[in-house]
């Protein structure tokens, strides 16, 4: 029996699978979660599920999208907007 009073959040499938020796994908992750990386198509690996994870917990803390674009340049332009220009 589940004890009613508690409450909880399960968070599952953070994107596509896939393995490690596997080329990169351009759809990867979700518009709002996507990793900067992914968006100019530069190699990506582990951490870009932490940047979906971070922009799910500010969404769960602000009750919206923090990078919430229309389509990849404008989520490019709020992404540089907040945390400033990709380093080289």
């Amino acid at each position: 029996m589940k004890n009613r009073s508690k409450v909880g959040i399960k968070l599952v499938d953070f994107g596509t699978s896939m393995f490690l020796n596997e080329a990169n994908f351009s759809y990867i992750q979700s518009r709002f979660y996507r990793a900067p990386e992914v968006i100019l198509g530069d190699k990506y690996h582990f951490p870009i599920d932490m940047w979906s994870f971070a922009c799910l917990v500010a969404e769960l803390h602000l009750g919206s999208p923090l990078f919430a674009g229309d389509n990849e340049q404008e989520q490019l332009s709020l992404i540089i907007r907040v945390i400033g220009p990709p380093s080289k």
